[in-house]
């Protein structure tokens, strides 16, 4: 049994617990990231920790990097535009995040060749990774996740090799180099790199996903931030303004993890309640975020509202979208590049909408999602 503590003075004492490791519900995740530090606890989860933290804490891609990466995200869209097709804004934001990510990981971004082969393989393990979670599941949803995570291992084995052997790309300053200098096994650096890529690329890409929806469906906010990044002096490494505002409230709207999970290692007294050693607990931002004794007009857009910074500086776990405690999650300080540096990108060319006739419904397979994000393009003298 699961224990569902939704008081945010529960909450706030269990995900600060020191003494806490993976519930059985991590478990049903193992075909797609197991032996990764996402999966990990005790003393192997602070090793994998330890090592990986200075890499994400201190990021070594530079903003200009990033800047980079973006206008090649969108170097296709000029097309589109002139063209008056709709563009795939989550293929785009997800493609710049495996971009991202494996300058961290490799110190090169991939090949666009390998970032679909990737976004291909990981779309199918998780539409079958849903089916496994549901009652209609049979053997060749099983078969076909454990290909389609195979696939994706042996892609990460071909990279490693050709750095190994200083191909194209060779660089020191990712993590591979760090985990080659310090002798660790290939199988171990793989598993923990499928795990880094889906903590990565997925939670980030999903939240920049709702971002971009939230901004369509709101074009007077996405104004206030185009106005923002086209201040000379605005640096992508700044997290204030109207950017974090709207941010902010996109994560609160749709934190991309729904479920936290802790294993409680030693009994603990929760108000007035007892959890004794190996009790599971599931703690579900997306109900709190929207919890209306918490939050005025709790499900609408509104980044003007004055609760989050109250609650971010109070640390009362009303508002928790990137976790709390010992296990929070590492990537925040490089959303804020990647975020900053693909809105700077966008907003300096187009202004963006929900494209007709195309709906934004969530999609809960791991991490939130929109299920579609197909926007048009726009630009100021178009109306003229």
């Amino acid at each position: 049994l699961y224990v569902f503590p939704f008081k945010p003075e529960y909450i706030k004492q269990i995900i600060e617990e020191k003494h806490v490791g993976r519930t059985s519900f991590s478990n049903l995740f193992e075909p797609i990231a197991g032996g990764s530090l996402i999966l990990s606890e005790g003393d192997e989860w602070r090793e994998k920790r330890m090592m990986l933290a200075p890499f994400f804490y201190k990021p070594l891609v530079t903003g200009k990097r990033v800047e980079e990466l973006a206008e090649m995200a969108i170097e296709e869209w000029n097309s589109s535009y002139l063209e008056r097709k709709i563009v795939d804004g989550r293929q785009m934001i997800t493609f710049y995040c495996i971009s991202v990510l494996s300058e961290v990981i490799f110190g090169y971004a991939i090949s666009k060749e390998k970032m679909k082969e990737i976004y291909t393989n990981w779309n199918t393990a998780l539409e079958c990774f849903t089916k496994t979670m549901g009652e209609n599941a049979d053997d060749s949803d099983i078969e076909r996740m454990g290909d389609a995570c195979q696939r994706i291992e042996d892609i990460f084995y071909k990279l490693i090799r050709e750095w190994n052997n200083g191909g194209i790309g060779y660089n020191n300053n990712g993590i591979l180099s760090h985990m080659l200098k310090n002798s660790v096994n290939e199988e171990i650096i793989v598993k923990n790199i499928k795990g880094l890529f889906m903590a990565g690329f997925e939670t980030i890409s999903g939240a920049l996903s709702w971002l971009f929806a939230d901004l369509a469906e709101n074009p007077e906010w996405q104004k206030k931030i185009e106005n923002q990044v086209l201040q000379e002096d605005f640096k992508v490494d700044t997290d204030e303004g109207t950017i974090k505002q709207c941010y902010d409230e996109t994560v609160r709207l749709h934190p991309p993890l729904v479920f936290i999970d802790r294993a409680m290692k030693t009994e603990i007294q929760v108000g007035e309640y007892y959890l004794p050693k190996d009790s599971e607990v599931l703690i579900c931002p997306y109900v709190v975020h929207r919890d209306e004794r918490y939050w005025q007009k709790a499900l609408a857009f509104r980044p003007e509202r004055v609760e989050i910074k109250k609650y971010i500086e109070d640390k009362s776990y009303k508002y928790f979208p990137y976790g709390g405690g010992m296990m929070k999650c590492m990537g925040e300080k490089m959303s804020v590049l990647e975020r900053n540096a693909l809105l700077k990108a966008v907003l300096s060319k187009y202004q963006f909408e929900i494209a007709e006739g195309c709906s934004i419904e969530e999609d809960n397979a791991l991490v939130l999602r929109p299920k579609l994000l197909m926007l048009q393009l726009k630009k100021d003298d178009d109306n003229e």
